[in-house]
């Protein structure tokens, strides 16, 4: 089991049709999670179920699938209740790399991702979705 939560909304009112990720777990869940990303091939992960009220929705399996080309990019897109992120080599390098910086964040912090933020990490096609990462302390990490 991966020690991250993925939940997920869907926004109402002028923002229908985007959807927000809060993916959550402490700072050294997304350590390790991290250093995950270096093993392929491919590898699949059942999430921590950790209900959220403002995010109903929770993801159950992440899926890692490495492709050939994908310009350094990652896509990252919620397929009823799995999670698949999909790049290069490149780009899951980069992802590792950003999931350490988090591990410099304090419990009770987050960080906003958003293709439109940062477009060197994330794929056009992502562009529907914004992602939190909330960082946990370790008494709320426990279910």
């Amino acid at each position: 089991m991966c020690e991250l939560s993925v939940n997920v909304c869907s926004l109402q009112g002028e923002f229908e049709g985007h959807t927000e990720i809060d993916i959550s777990g402490t700072s050294a869940d997304f350590l390790r999670f991290s250093y995950c990303l270096s093993e392929f091939p491919t590898k699949g992960f059942s999430l921590r179920q950790k209900p959220n009220i403002y995010y109903p929705k929770s993801l159950h399996h992440l899926s890692l699938d490495l492709v050939d080309q994908s310009n350094r990019l990652i896509t990252m897109q919620v397929e009823g209740v799995d999670f698949k992120i999909t790049g290069d080599l490149e780009a899951f390098q980069k992802l590792s790399s950003f999931l350490e910086s988090l591990s410099n964040l304090s419990p009770g912090e987050h960080f906003h991702l958003d293709w439109f933020a940062d477009e060197d990490l994330l794929a056009p096609a992502t562009n529907t979705l914004s992602f939190i990462f909330s960082v946990l302390t370790e008494d709320q990490s426990e279910v």
